[in-house]
C-alpha cells in the first residue's frame, strides 16, 4: 500500500519506523487494535483487503507529508421525494415545474425564475431562510401566491403561498442514475416519471402543505429500493437506490444535501430600517412619474378672480371608473344605517356635510354633470367619543370588480413633506419658534371645472327623501395626489 511505500507507521501515521517498532501505546478507539482509527475499516476484514475489494483507491501525499485519507464509495444514490407539477399564476399562464416534497421545511419556497415566468405579484416581507445545525442559507425579500396542479388532472389544485429564493438547492438526484424496473412500482403512476434524471428544483412544498400533499397509501420492496408515498400528484420515491459503483477520489469531501429550513425575521433588516430612520436624509432624485407631475402642476395651475390657486388631477388614465356609483350607494346606505342607530353621530355628520355644502367645497350636480361623472367617492365617518369629534373620511381607494379606483388612477407626486429631522434641527437656529395649524388647508385649493368629475359624492340629509348626487370643488383628503397638490400650491 501507498502508507507503506512512502514509509508511514499504520498507528501513528510517523514516519521512519514500522508499526512493528511504533513506540506509540495508543491503539484505534474503535477496534482497540494497533492501527490508526482514521484507517479503521467496519467490516472483519484486513486493512488492505478491506480497501482491495471496495474499488477505492488511496489518496497521493504531495511534499509536505500531508496526510492520507481514505475514502470509500457506497454505489448507492438517494432519491426524495420530487414531482412534476404545472404551476399557474394570477393569469393563468400554465408551466411545468419540478417540486421537492419536504416535511422538514417551515414553509414552501420556489425560485425566482419560476415567479418571473408567471408574472406573479410579489408581497415584500424578509425572513432569514436557516438550514441544518442552524446554519444562515440567506433571506428571502417577498414571497407569491400562485396554484399548484396535478400534471394529469387540471381541475385538482392546492393554494401555495411562497417564498422567493434565487435557488433552491443543486439538481436532484446528485447524479443520474439507471433508470430499473422495480415490481412494486410496476403498477403505480409516478409523480416524476423522470426520477432518475439530474435535474433542478423549481418550487420546494413544506410542512405548511403537507397534510393537503399526502393521501393514503404507501408501498415499500425489498431492500435497497425506494419507497413509494401516494400524494396528490402520483406516487413519490423516497429512499436509496443501487447504482454502478464509481471511482471517487479519496482525497475529495462528499456533499450531504439536508432539505430543512426555518424561518426567521431578518434581525439585520430590522437594525437598517432603524438606521435609515435615524439617518439625515439626502436630496433624493425624482423619478419620471414625479417629474411628470412636477411639469404637469406648473403648467396647468391658475388662479381665479379672488386670488384662489385652481389646480388639474395628475391622472393616470382618464377612462370612468366603472360601477363607483352603485359602490357608493351601498356605502352610503350603510353609514346610513349606522347614522340612524346614533342619533348624536347622525347630528354631527349632518353638520359636517351641510358645513361642506355651505362653504362651497360641494355643489348639487346638474343633470349634465351627473351624465359626465366618471367617479364616485364613497365616504364614512371616524367618531372620537372622548373628543365627541368627527371626521367624514372618503375612500379613493376602494376598488370595483376590475381592480380600479381613483386612487389607482392618480399620480402622488413627489414627497414635498419636510422631514422631521430638519425640522426639528431648525428648532434650534432661533431662540422662540411656534407652530400653526392651516384649517381646511386641502378644501382651500379649487379643482378644475373639468376634474371634478372625478369626485361626484353622494348625500341625503333626511332617509326619506332621495339620494342627490354632489360635485366636490376643492381638493379632497383620501385622494392619492392631496398632499402634493397642497404641499406644492403653498410652497
Amino acid at each position: 500500500m501507498r502508507k507503506q511505500k512512502h514509509g508511514y507507521c499504520f498507528n501513528c501515521l510517523g514516519r521512519g519506523h514500522k508499526i512493528s517498532d511504533c513506540p506509540s501505546s495508543r491503539r484505534c478507539l474503535t477496534c482497540k487494535k494497533k492501527h490508526h482509527t482514521k484507517l479503521h475499516v467496519d467490516s472483519g476484514t484486513s486493512l488492505t483487503d478491506a480497501y482491495t475489494s471496495s474499488g477505492a483507491a488511496p489518496a497521493s501525499t504531495d511534499s509536505t507529508g500531508q496526510l492520507t485519507v481514505f475514502m470509500t464509495t457506497t454505489g448507492c444514490t438517494v432519491l426524495r421525494g420530487t414531482a412534476e407539477v404545472h404551476v399557474t399564476g394570477k393569469n393563468c399562464t400554465l408551466h411545468r415545474a419540478r417540486a421537492l416534497i419536504d416535511p422538514a421545511a417551515e414553509a414552501s419556497f420556489t425560485v425566482e425564475s419560476l415567479a418571473d415566468s408567471l408574472m406573479l405579484d410579489r408581497e415584500k416581507a424578509i425572513v432569514d431562510v436557516f438550514g441544518v445545525a442552524d446554519q444562515f442559507s440567506g433571506t428571502a425579500r417577498a414571497r407569491a401566491s400562485c396554484m399548484v396542479k396535478p400534471t394529469f388532472d387540471r381541475s385538482a389544485g392546492i393554494p401555495v403561498s411562497a417564498w422567493i429564493l434565487p435557488t433552491l438547492s443543486n439538481i436532484l438526484p446528485k447524479q443520474t442514475v439507471l433508470r430499473k424496473t422495480y415490481p412494486h412500482l410496476s403498477t403505480i403512476k409516478l409523480a416524476d416519471p423522470h426520477y432518475y434524471r439530474s435535474r433542478s428544483i423549481d418550487l420546494l412544498l413544506g410542512a405548511d402543505l403537507y397534510p393537503l400533499l399526502i393521501r393514503a397509501g404507501l408501498i415499500t420492496g425489498s431492500s435497497g429500493t425506494p419507497v413509494t408515498q401516494k400524494t396528490i400528484f402520483g406516487w413519490i420515491l423516497t429512499g436509496p437506490i443501487s447504482n454502478s459503483p464509481s471511482s471517487v477520489h479519496v482525497a475529495e469531501r462528499q456533499r450531504i444535501d439536508v432539505f430543512q429550513v426555518s424561518l426567521e425575521p431578518a434581525l439585520s433588516e430590522a437594525l437598517t430600517r432603524f438606521w435609515q430612520l435615524e439617518e439625515i436624509p439626502s436630496k433624493s432624485t425624482l423619478t419620471k412619474n414625479e417629474l411628470h407631475c412636477e411639469e404637469y402642476y406648473f403648467t396647468t395651475v391658475q388662479r381665479n378672480e379672488h386670488g384662489r390657486f385652481i389646480v388639474r388631477l395628475p391622472l393616470r388614465s382618464t377612462e370612468p371608473i366603472a360601477d363607483s356609483r352603485e359602490i357608493a350607494t351601498a356605502c352610503f346606505l350603510s353609514v346610513e344605517r349606522r347614522l340612524s342607530r346614533h342619533p348624536e353621530l347622525r347630528l354631527a355628520y349632518t353638520r359636517f356635510m351641510q358645513e361642506y355644502i355651505d362653504l362651497g367645497h360641494m355643489h348639487l350636480a346638474s343633470p349634465q354633470e351627473i351624465a359626465s361623472a366618471k367617479n364616485y367617492l364613497p365616504h364614512h365617518a371616524v367618531f372620537k367619543p372622548d373628543t365627541k369629534k368627527i371626521r367624514v373620511v372618503f375612500n379613493a381607494s376602494r376598488r370595483n370588480h376590475l381592480g380600479r379606483s381613483l386612487n389607482k388612477s392618480l399620480f402622488t407626486g413627489p414627497k414635498l413633506q419636510a422631514d422631521l429631522t430638519g425640522v426639528l434641527c431648525r428648532w434650534r437656529f432661533f431662540q422662540f419658534v411656534f407652530t400653526a395649524d392651516v384649517v381646511k388647508m386641502y378644501r382651500q385649493i379649487l379643482i378644475h371645472a373639468d376634474d371634478q368629475c372625478w369626485q361626484h359624492i353622494l348625500w341625503r340629509e333626511d332617509p326619506n327623501k332621495p339620494i342627490r348626487d354632489y360635485r366636490a370643488s376643492t381638493v379632497t383628503y383620501g385622494t392619492a395626489a392631496a398632499p402634493f397638490l397642497a404641499l406644492r400650491t403653498m410652497l
